[in-house]
């Protein structure tokens, strides 16, 4: 499955000078660990260097780099982000091969389950953040004293800890949920339990170098459109632009069987999609991958329930993106 392949004969002109391509780089049905990020995106970009662009926003708490991928050369740009909640790390997993087979189909062939993808990709740019906490997901898959803040981890909420254990964990090692702690409508009353592994919306908004680097970041780059990625439910939540509607919610719905649930940004308060609907007014969706299976993170080796009906996504919002501009 991981052998190498050459480019179509017809296209060896356009990439002769490119190393060869492997069809599978990311290997999905593993616990997709952050240093293992980290390598196959490496690797993908040595691959793909016309199309994919590595680079940094900001670090976590404890000193990670959180890692952007360009994938694309379009002038229309869409911001992609994936696990703000640690447990949810399969997020992560799906967004690296997504990259992975996109640009893999963009090399070969121009098609991918009915899509333009060579299209697509010469005129839209996906900014790719696929793990928002790396800290947290260290903490997951690794336990407690993994972390450079055991200590003081431990003496914070854990609820259901014989049955879980931290592998239940949604917030950064600071026992703050990066998802509700950004800056619009985060004094909104909800519920803000003492720090733990979740619930918690910090002490203010933007407290957590995550939420601020992802913020900094969204402040200064002009998008398109705003995806993220969370489990489980299989539901996409959305909000469409009130002064140029793109429709990317329909486009979605005839692509995969998943629950529309339309939000109006003014929900709990403090999340991203909060912070970038009601900042930019611009179309912004959030899918919930996977079945529901309870608070542990999604089973790595049924990854393929989890692509299936949503390996279209990106392509299908930026061909959408495309088609309305």
């Amino acid at each position: 499955m991981f052998g190498a392949v050459n480019p179509h004969a017809s296209d060896n002109f356009i990439y002769e000078n490119y190393p060869t391509v492997e069809k599978y780089t990311v290997n999905p049905y593993q616990v997709y660990s952050y240093k293992t990020m980290l390598k196959d995106a490496s690797e993908l970009a040595r691959m793909y260097p016309d199309l994919i662009r590595l680079s940094f926003i900001g670090k976590s708490v404890e000193n990670r780099d959180l890692l952007l991928l360009e994938v694309g050369k379009g002038k229309n740009k869409i911001f992609v982000c994936g696990t703000h909640h640690a447990r949810e790390y399969i997020a992560t997993t799906y967004l690296m091969y997504a990259i992975d087979r996109y640009a893999y189909a963009y090399r070969t062939s121009s098609e991918w389950s009915g899509y333009d993808v060579r299209d697509i990709l010469d005129k839209v740019t996906f900014c790719i953040v696929p793990m928002v906490n790396p800290d947290g997901v260290n903490l997951v898959q690794n336990g407690l004293y993994s972390s450079l803040h055991a200590d003081e981890t431990k003496k914070m909420r854990l609820v259901d800890d014989e049955k879980y254990g931290y592998t239940s964990w949604k917030a950064n090692v600071h026992g703050v949920d990066v998802n509700w702690n950004y800056d619009k409508d985060w004094t909104i009353e909800r519920n803000k339990n003492e720090r733990g592994l979740d619930g918690f919306n910090g002490d203010y908004p933007n407290s957590e170098p995550e939420t601020a680097a992802v913020s900094a970041y969204v402040d200064r780059v002009p998008f398109d459109v705003f995806l993220s990625f969370h489990t489980q439910g299989q539901v996409v939540y959305w909000s469409d632009s009130k002064s140029k509607p793109l429709n990317i919610q329909d486009a979605v719905k005839e692509d995969i069987d998943f629950t529309l649930q339309w939000d109006n940004g003014i929900g709990y308060g403090g999340s991203f999609f909060d912070y970038v609907y009601r900042k930019f007014d611009k179309p912004t969706l959030t899918f919930e991958l996977c079945p529901y299976v309870g608070n542990y993170p999604y089973p790595n080796e049924d990854f393929d329930t989890v692509w299936s009906p949503a390996k279209n996504i990106l392509l299908v919002v930026g061909k959408q993106l495309i088609d309305n501009k």
